[in-house]
């Protein structure tokens, strides 16, 4: 889902409509409005161009005048959504990310599209572009008429956006999945050997996409497959100066954005170009790196298709056997909380209140008032504090980005932006980086409340305490960086997670206790701290209580993700180096199929590495030396220096193995 600036859908929407600014005031004034609630022509020029900040009734005003209800533009994409609904779509999901290079899940994918083609739920509005959207993928795998797959791309889009011509697309802000039909539009260029064609629309759908805040989750996905089509036309034109190029930008934006799962692809076109221009030097490492990648995915003959390549040009590789692992793709069951349909995000907040059995009070404790979470729920609140929405829809367990999209006031976008890059640069290692950036949010928030007359007050009080914890545990992960493990950093830590507790939370009750992200990230730091220390009992017994709660509370498996499996790597470590080595290579692999299963490559190569020393701990000293491969391979292509040298240490002093 998107988070979107008001100036901007009101542009794009009544730009889309092809309606003057006076004309929507004659339309308010024919709607037999009252003379004082009419928006002039200059409020809404003033609105468009992000000088005045807008109301959330007059933003409904305009809204409702173009046509396009607020609850239209933001409740879900997955219209009429139930669990059975979202179950469906991601399990699709995954069959079509798999289905150009695993024959299994495309014969899967084709079955199931069938099936959801029979749904009624699926027959019509969002839903059906949706179902469009994975039928094209599917299509291209099966080799079909491009001209065929235009066809079926334009009726997708003309639900969205009847308006749309294809050529040009350029200044048109993009929506629900406009932009992954429009990127498979191009790639039906590109199989006619239209490249030009092919690589001026993708162009044009970047800009598009440049028009939606720039940190937006759902922009990002599409960036990387985009970029990837790209340098594949440019190698098509054998123009590999420009390939490489977009390789090393679709390579960052992968490895920041999509959890790394499209950085095998990038090398491996890398690798294609290098070979081409006969820069030859980096091939010896760059093939077994891509190669670990696909292995580290379940991307097996994406691994085979490049080895073969290696073989018949006669670049020397020294695999060390990664490609004699084999572990199956594990299926693609999601969990998803119950769902039912409403119709407003109020509601649905509200619904999913009552099947969580919470009170307004349990449900909004240290977040907001429980007159702030009433209004809410009543469609009476401004819904552009996603900072708090999002610490809702956490403690109900949920991912925000899987239910609506939302709106974001102006003084909050950049300090969003500034956020997504803070979180972006702490999980990736670049520290200096993270600390820069940190300083700018400082600084926002601090002039914010300057100028806010009210911040004292009880309901500015839980606001700022949002965005501290933010900046409060982003300091504790510096800090904990430059001194280790410490009880200064264990105190940081714990005025953290109680920044939104109304109640210091007791940490020996974690496992029964609803937490936000920031919350279970700033227990997850705090179990490691106390392993570090020695304090090895209360650290060991804090993680499994994390996990407790994140199965007791998170009902929904992708936003229980983003942590689970952080917290499984952390348990299994510190259980390794505790000497309980079974325990840890379990956990290991259990963290290993989660991952797999949500195509996130970050956290495989450290699973492989625990896996491995696992195993030689046990005695498998046969077996161990692939998996001490995979997490070495898959290290340098994420870029991972510091792990690069520690596993090269390990496995020489252990196996007597030079990598």
């Amino acid at each position: 889902m998107a988070s979107f600036l008001p100036s901007d859908v009101i542009k794009e929407v009544r730009a889309r409509r092809r309606m003057a600014r006076m004309a929507m005031q004659d339309v308010m004034s024919y709607s037999g409005m009252k003379e004082d609630a009419i928006l002039s022509q200059l409020t809404i020029l003033r609105a468009e161009k992000g000088r005045q900040n807008i109301r959330v009734d007059n933003f409904n005003k305009l809204m409702d005048t173009l046509d396009m209800s607020v609850d239209t533009f933001f409740i879900p994409c997955i219209e009429n959504q139930t669990t059975e609904l979202l179950q469906l779509y991601d399990t699709l999901t995954c069959y079509t990310t798999y289905a150009k290079e695993d024959t299994i899940f495309r014969q899967k994918g084709l079955d199931l599209l069938s099936e959801m083609k029979e749904n009624d739920n699926f027959s019509q509005g969002i839903n059906r572009q949706i179902l469009i959207s994975q039928e094209v993928v599917l299509m291209e795998t099966l080799g079909k008429d491009p001209a065929e797959i235009r066809r079926l791309i334009k009726e997708g889009l003309s639900i969205t956006y009847p308006e749309l011509v294809e050529d040009p697309i350029t200044g048109d802000m993009l929506i629900f999945e406009e932009g992954p039909l429009l990127h498979n539009m191009a790639r039906t260029y590109m199989r006619e050997d239209n490249t030009s064609y092919a690589i001026a629309l993708l162009g044009d759908i970047f800009t598009g996409l440049t028009l939606l805040p720039q940190d937006d989750k759902d922009k990002e996905r599409m960036y990387a497959p985009m970029l990837l089509t790209m340098a594949q036309c440019y190698i098509q034109e054998k123009n590999y100066d420009e390939a490489l190029d977009t390789c090393d930008a679709g390579h960052k934006i992968a490895l920041k954005r999509n959890n790394g799962f499209y950085v095998p692809d990038f090398a491996e076109l890398k690798v294609y170009c290098l070979h081409a221009t006969g820069a030859t030097g980096e091939l010896s490492q760059l093939i077994p790196q891509a190669i670990a990648g696909y292995v580290l995915l379940r991307r097996h003959n994406k691994a085979d298709g490049l080895l073969q390549y290696a073989q018949e040009h006669g670049i020397s590789i020294n695999t060390h056997g990664i490609e004699t692992v084999r572990p199956p793709m594990p299926q693609p069951i999601y969990t998803h909380g119950k769902v039912i349909a409403c119709d407003s995000i109020g509601g649905l907040i509200s619904q999913l209140k009552y099947d969580a059995e919470l009170t307004l009070q349990k449900l909004c404790d240290g977040l907001c008032t429980t007159g702030t979470l009433s209004k809410i729920e009543g469609m009476r609140y401004p819904l552009d504090k996603v900072y708090l929405l999002e610490a809702i829809m956490q403690r109900l367990g949920r991912h925000i980005n899987h239910y609506f999209n939302t709106f974001i006031s102006f003084e909050d976008f950049e300090n969003k932006q500034l956020r997504d890059e803070i979180n972006i640069s702490l999980v990736n290692g670049e520290y200096p980086e993270a600390k820069e950036l940190l300083e700018k949010l400082i600084k926002n928030v601090n002039e914010a409340k300057k100028k806010d007359t009210i911040a004292m007050t009880k309901k500015k009080r839980y606001y700022y305490n949002i965005i501290t914890q933010f900046i409060e545990m982003a300091k504790a992960s510096l800090y904990c960086e430059e001194n280790g493990y410490t009880a200064v950093h264990i105190a940081m830590l714990h005025d953290v997670i109680n920044l939104t507790r109304e109640k210091e939370l007791d940490i020996g009750l974690v496992a029964r206790t609803r937490l936000t992200y920031r919350e279970l990230l700033a227990v997850n730091q705090m179990a490691n701290s106390l392993c570090g220390m020695g304090k090895m009992r209360e650290g060991l017994r804090l993680f499994e209580d994390l996990l407790e709660s994140m199965n007791r509370y998170y009902v929904d498996e992708h936003e229980k993700i983003r942590m689970y499996t952080t917290v499984q790597y952390n348990y299994s470590t510190w259980l390794g180096r505790e000497g309980r080595h079974k325990e840890s290579l379990e956990l290991a692999i259990i963290g290993d199929e989660m991952d797999v299963k949500h195509c996130r490559l970050q956290t495989l190569p450290n699973f492989a590495v625990n896996r491995a020393c696992g195993m030689l701990s046990l005695g498998d000293k046969e077996n161990c030396l692939p998996f001490f491969a995979l997490a070495y391979y898959g290290s340098g292509l994420l870029g991972r220096q510091k792990n690069i040298s520690v596993i090269k240490s390990y496995v020489k002093e252990h196996l007597g193995v030079d990598f």
